[in-house]
C-alpha cells in the first residue's frame, strides 16, 4: 500500500519533477491537479537543448533544483537531526544520574 503525503502546494509556473527529467530517472513523486490545469511536458533531450541555447533557463533550472534541495533538508533531514540532537542531550544526563 503506497503512503501519500502532501509535500508541497505549488502554483502556477512553478516546475515540477526537473530533477528526475534531467538526471534522466524515474520521478518519485507524483503530482496532482486540484483544479483545471495546463501542463507541458519536456524532454530530457529538449531541456538539455534548451539549457545550452539559453543561459537564462539554466538559471530557472537551478533556482529550481536548489528550492527543492533547501525543501528536503527541512522537510527530511531537520527532523531527523533535531530527534537526534534530543536524544543525545537525554542519554547524555541519564548517564550522568
Amino acid at each position: 500500500m503506497a503512503i501519500c503525503t502532501q509535500v508541497e502546494h505549488v502554483g502556477a509556473g512553478s516546475l515540477i519533477g526537473v530533477s528526475a527529467g534531467f538526471a534522466d530517472r524515474n520521478y518519485v513523486f507524483t503530482a496532482r491537479a486540484l483544479s483545471a490545469t495546463d501542463t507541458i511536458y519536456i524532454s530530457r533531450e529538449q531541456i538539455i537543448r534548451s539549457l545550452r541555447m539559453h543561459p537564462d533557463i539554466r538559471m530557472v533550472i537551478l533556482a529550481s533544483l536548489s528550492e527543492n534541495v533547501q525543501r528536503a533538508i527541512r522537510y527530511f533531514v531537520a527532523p531527523v537531526q533535531r530527534e537526534n540532537l534530543i536524544g543525545n542531550v537525554t542519554k547524555r544526563k541519564s548517564v550522568g544520574t
